[in-house]
């Protein structure tokens, strides 16, 4: 069947229909086809440029080989749109303004708009170019996907709503939401349902100006409870004056982050809940205000400068201001920080500003837990106002210093002041060498005391004076161990210290994880790169026999290697509770040939 010329024709019936079956093939080469009283489709449609294809009543259904193509838009304005096993792989956009589209086997749709009706089924749908969704409903138990590299828009204050439905709708791409009205809600006879919106590992989603997520109580059925779950593995930014508000009569309108979340303007207010809940989960306060009900931290990272308008119990997470700005971290209500939980501090002051990092509590804190501290300076017995409350309980259990050196707290009624002594950072190490032999070239540059001092190892082995090579004054052989720390140099290059210097010393670090008591942190510098090595990590009962770290050894839970910045791989493993006190770990290093 040929749709020709202008105009557009039209099924259509006020009796017992005039119904549309289609196992053929239907072109629609100009003007438009309206389908207004269903009917089935098991045959392919082509809707060509500059025209449509419409559906205005009745339920037409597109079964396999029922396949949409053609860049023509397609538009529901009524009645019903189902899919169930089509293709459609047109290119042209969908609109919904009435009546409903439902998918209830896998189909594509090259972009959707809706201003009304109802997107349903319990089926897959991906939409390539992305959504814009100004008004009407999504049910069912299905998943919309919006696809990587797509563009959506959620605007308008029209009732945008999850209706009586497990829906998830998934984002790949970026997405702006810079309107109102976005909610859950259950029909009577339906009971506890949660719709899920989840921004994945490459979806950035933006909350633009004023803006709402509410699950809706069904005040005629008190036990038609909605809720709304927001799970956030990609980007959430939080842009523009006003608030941007998660709030429940209902089940929750909860937001899960093990992503970023950046609040650079206005306010997030959650009030159902807030959970980072990987370790890699970081919330950054960019001059906005995160605020609602108590905030419970059991992971990840706050970092940034900014405001949290609540009370925060810290059980283990880092909070770490930025390194420029105010550097503070204000809390106005209660803060709690368990033993897990850690503040990471700089000290070394901002050359515009001239301050350095801080944490300002508005009401009591509650200590516990570990301190952080950083600093590039040479440092006497100085003392830092970091951390203010208004009343204060317990102290830090621990406080270090990453470049050496001591610290100590002293707890005012209104402050913590830290007291520290450091020295200089050791110079950093040269830039990590393609093999070992290169790395013997730099060391000299590196580490080398070409004035010939004391605290240099090059002349002690016989070099001398100025511009002393590094392989020709010292015994570069793989096996040596010319400042005699125990390292030998094969080791000294594997893990980037100074083999020149005997305080140069790389040693294995065994972390306890409060949030998982049966998981421990190993860590050691390993270089990120390099060929001609390999590294034999080992565990022992008793530190006599030695056994190579396999996965699935009796007693590891799990085993892996992260690449980490400036050359560092870190190293994790998780061991069952049983095995953590009779277990020793060292690594070992073998030199391969170059390939």
């Amino acid at each position: 069947m040929r749709r020709l010329g202008a105009g557009t024709t039209t099924f259509s019936s006020d009796s017992l229909g005039a119904t549309f079956t289609n196992s053929g093939t239907v072109q629609i080469e100009a003007g438009s086809l309206q389908l207004s009283s269903g009917g089935t489709l098991t045959g392919p449609v082509n809707v060509a440029v500059g025209t449509t294809l419409q559906f205005s009543g009745g339920t037409m259904t597109v079964n396999g080989g029922g396949d949409i193509s053609g860049p023509g838009p397609v538009t529901v304005n009524g009645g019903s749109l189902l899919f169930n096993t089509a293709a459609n792989t047109g290119t042209g956009p969908y609109t919904l303004s009435s009546g409903s589209i439902s998918v209830n086997g896998a189909t594509t749709l090259d972009g959707l708009t809706m201003s009304g009706g109802t997107f349903s089924g319990s089926g897959v749908a991906t939409v390539t170019t992305g959504i814009s969704w100004t008004a009407g409903n999504m049910s069912g138990s299905g998943r919309l996907i919006l696809a990587e590299g797509s563009t959506s828009l959620l605007t308008g204050t029209g009732q945008k709503r999850f209706e009586t439905s497990t829906r998830i709708l998934e984002n790949r791409g970026a997405l702006t939401y810079n309107g109102s009205g976005l909610d859950s809600f259950t029909s009577p006879g339906f009971t506890s349902l949660t719709s899920r919106i989840i921004n994945t590992a490459t979806g950035i989603w933006i909350f633009d100006g004023d803006g709402d997520v509410t699950a809706r109580n069904n005040v005629s059925q008190p036990g038609a409870q909605s809720g709304i779950s927001f799970e956030n593995a990609g980007l959430v930014r939080r842009l523009g004056a006003g608030t941007t508000t998660f709030s429940s009569d209902s089940l929750g309108a909860t937001f899960t982050n093990s992503g970023t979340v950046q609040i650079e303007a206005g306010s997030l207010q959650l009030s159902s809940g807030f959970t980072q809940s990987t370790a890699a989960a970081e919330l950054n306060l960019m001059g906005g205000i995160l605020t609602g009900s108590t905030l419970t931290f059991a992971n990840g990272s706050i970092t940034g400068a900014g405001t949290i308008s609540t009370s925060v119990v810290n059980s283990g997470a880092t909070i770490s201001p930025a390194s420029t700005g105010t550097r503070t971290i204000a809390i106005t209500g209660a803060y709690t920080q368990q033993a897990g939980g850690a503040l990471e501090l700089d000290l070394d002051s901002d050359s515009a500003t001239g301050v350095f990092d801080r944490v300002a509590i508005g009401g009591a804190a509650t200590l516990n837990g570990t301190v952080r501290l950083r600093s590039s300076l040479v440092l006497n017995s100085e003392v830092f106002p970091l951390v203010s409350y208004a009343s204060r309980t317990g102290t830090f259990a621990t406080i270090t210093l990453a470049t050496g050196g001591t610290a100590s707290a002293s707890y005012l009624a209104t402050r913590a002041d830290f007291t520290v002594t450091a020295t200089a950072p050791p110079p950093a190490p040269p830039e990590l060498a393609a093999s070992y032999d290169d790395w013997v070239q730099s060391v000299a540059e590196a580490w080398g005391d070409k004035d010939g001092g004391a605290d240099g190892a090059i002349a002690a082995n016989g070099a001398q004076g100025e511009g002393a090579s590094a392989a020709t004054g010292w015994d570069s052989h793989p096996s040596a161990d010319p400042d005699g720390d125990g390292s030998v140099n094969l080791l000294e290059y594997a893990l980037q210290t100074n083999p020149l210097n005997a305080s140069s010393i790389a040693q294995l670090e065994i972390i306890p994880d409060a949030a998982n008591p049966g998981c421990i942190e190993i860590c050691f510098r390993m270089r990120d790169g390099a060929t001609d090595i390999g590294y034999i990590i080992e565990y022992s009962a008793d530190a006599q026999s030695w056994q190579p770290l396999v996965s699935g050894d009796a007693g590891i839970q799990s085993a892996q290697i992260e690449s980490m910045s400036d050359g560092v791989q870190r190293w994790r493993a998780c061991i069952n509770p049983a095995e953590r006190g009779n277990t020793f770990w060292r690594v070992s290093v073998q030199r391969l040939p170059l390939p």
